[in-house]
């Protein structure tokens, strides 16, 4: 699909993204049941399978428009990530700590792999 998207609209968008905010996909489509599919009966391990197929799926689209587009297009691919922010209840450093893991959790589940590392799955 996104092979079709860059050779028939490449010479018309010059910004592309392969998922937009993929925590809402993966947590309300297989944990919640907020979005399609609807599923919660497996909240424990499908919203992990989803996000691990979905980074997947933005790594080889990623790729595939850097190597086969971008050059004679001259556009740029990425993804749109969104995540709550988390105050510290205090400047105790428990208070903190919790606050950084909250955010880590739920941002660096997308991001680490993307932005920071680029080595998912290893």
């Amino acid at each position: 699909y996104a092979k079709i998207c860059f050779e028939r609209f490449g010479d018309r968008v010059k910004s592309w993204l392969t998922f937009n905010e993929p925590w809402c996909i993966c947590v309300h489509g297989y944990c919640t049941g907020m979005h399609a599919p609807g599923r919660t009966s497996k909240a424990g391990t499908e919203p992990y399978k989803a996000a691990h197929h979905l980074l997947l799926a933005h790594a080889e689209t990623v790729q595939l428009y850097r190597t086969e587009f971008q050059a004679a297009q001259g556009g740029r691919i990425g993804i749109t990530l969104n995540t709550e922010f988390w105050e510290p209840a205090s400047d105790d450093p428990r208070d903190v700590a919790v606050a950084e893991q909250a955010l880590e959790f739920n941002l660096g589940w997308f991001a680490d792999p993307v932005f920071l590392t680029g080595d998912y799955p290893e």
